[in-house]
C-alpha cells in the first residue's frame, strides 16, 4: 500500500507525465513477486545500457561510430523503460465495482454483441463485486475483473487487458530491438579488437578493447550476451503471440474459454484486421503508434466518470 501510494503522489507532483508521458489515474498492484521480477526487468535493462557503455564507448571515447551506436541504444532503452512502466502503472481495463445502475449500464452496453445475454441474465463477479460484461475476467492477483484480459504478466506486475495492451506490445518490441541491438553492437566490438592487435596480443583481451580488467570486461560481454539471446527469444514468441490476438481479437483466455464446452463466446471476426490493431493502438495509423509516449484512451469518459482508479 505505501508504494502504490508513492506512485500516486509522484503522479500528482507531475513526474510521471514529465518522464514518461502517464497522464491520469495510476493502477498498482501491491503484488511482492511481482514487484520483485518488475525491478529485475528494470534492472536488466539499466545493465543493458551500462554494458554497451562499456564495451562500445569507454575503450574508445574518442570514435563517432561508438557514441552513435551508444546513443541509438540509449533511445530504445528509454522506450522499453517507459513502455515498461506504463504497462505497469496503467489501468488494464478494471470493471467498475458496484450495482447496476445508468453509468453501469452505459458501460456494459458499450460491450454488448448479438450473443450478450438478456439484462436479467447478466453475470455478476461475487469475488470483486462488480458486473461481469462478456469477455471480463476476473484475475487473482488484481483482485478484479478486467476486460480483455489476456493474462497477468509478472513481469509488469499487473494484467495486460484492453488499455494497456499498446504499451505491453511496445514493451516486448523495445526489449527485442535492444537484444538485438546488444548482440550486434558486441559483434561489431569483438570483430573490431580481431583487426586491430587481438591476434597479436597475448592478453585476453587488449587494452584498447578493455576499460575494466579483462576477465571484468570479459564477464560483463558474457552476460550480456546471454541476456540478449535469453530475451530476445522470448519477447519475440511473446510478441508474435500478442499480435496474432490482436489481430484475431481473442485473448489466451478466450482461446482457453471457447475450448471449453458449452463456451458461448465466438471471436469477433474482422473484414481489415487493421481495425482491430487500431482499437488497440489508437487511430489514425501513424508513427505514435510505436511512441509509448501517447495513449489510446478507451472509454475515458466513463473511466473518470466511474472513477474506476479508486479501489
Amino acid at each position: 500500500m505505501c508504494i502504490g501510494a508513492c506512485f500516486r503522489r509522484l503522479r500528482r507532483q507531475g513526474f510521471f507525465k514529465f518522464i514518461i508521458g502517464l497522464d491520469g489515474p495510476v493502477w498498482f498492484v501491491c503484488d511482492p513477486l511481482g514487484i520483485y521480477f518488475a525491478g529485475v526487468t528494470q534492472f536488466l535493462i539499466g545493465y543493458g545500457v551500462f554494458a554497451v557503455c562499456v564495451i562500445t564507448v569507454l575503450p574508445n571515447p574518442y570514435d563517432i561510430v561508438r557514441w552513435v551506436e551508444f546513443c541509438v541504444f540509449t533511445v530504445f532503452a528509454y522506450l522499453a523503460f517507459a513502455s515498461h512502466i506504463k504497462a505497469m502503472l496503467t489501468n488494464p481495463g478494471l470493471v467498475p465495482q458496484g450495482e447496476y445502475n445508468d453509468v453501469m449500464s452505459e458501460y456494459c452496453e458499450m460491450y454488448e454483441t448479438e450473443d450478450e445475454e438478456s439484462e436479467e441474465e447478466r453475470r455478476y463477479c461475487q469475488r470483486c463485486e462488480a458486473p461481469k460484461p462478456q469477455r471480463a475476467h476476473h484475475c487473482r492477483t488484481c483482485a478484479r475483473c478486467v476486460r480483455k484480459a489476456d493474462h497477468h504478466c509478472i513481469w509488469v506486475n499487473n494484467c495486460v487487458g484492453e488499455n494497456n495492451m499498446k504499451f505491453f506490445v511496445l514493451f516486448n518490441f523495445y526489449i527485442f530491438m535492444i537484444s538485438i541491438l546488444a548482440l550486434v553492437f558486441a559483434v561489431h566490438h569483438i570483430i573490431d579488437c580481431a583487426k586491430s592487435d587481438w591476434r597479436s596480443s597475448k592478453s585476453l583481451m587488449p587494452a584498447s578493447c578493455a576499460y575494466f580488467s579483462e576477465v571484468a570486461t570479459f564477464l560483463i560481454m558474457l552476460f550480456l550476451f546471454l541476456e540478449a539471446v535469453l530475451f530476445s527469444l522470448f519477447c519475440c514468441t511473446m510478441g508474435l503471440s500478442i499480435v496474432s490476438a490482436i489481430q484475431s481479437d481473442e485473448t489466451a483466455i478466450d482461446r482457453y474459454k471457447k475450448q471449453q464446452a458449452g463456451s458461448t463466446y465466438t471471436a469477433k471476426k474482422t473484414e481489415k484486421r487493421m481495425t482491430n490493431f487500431e482499437a488497440v493502438f489508437g487511430k489514425p495509423r501513424s508513427w505514435a503508434w510505436l511512441s509509448p509516449l501517447t495513449t489510446c484512451r478507451v472509454s475515458l469518459y466513463l473511466q473518470r466518470k466511474t472513477r474506476l482508479h479508486r479501489v
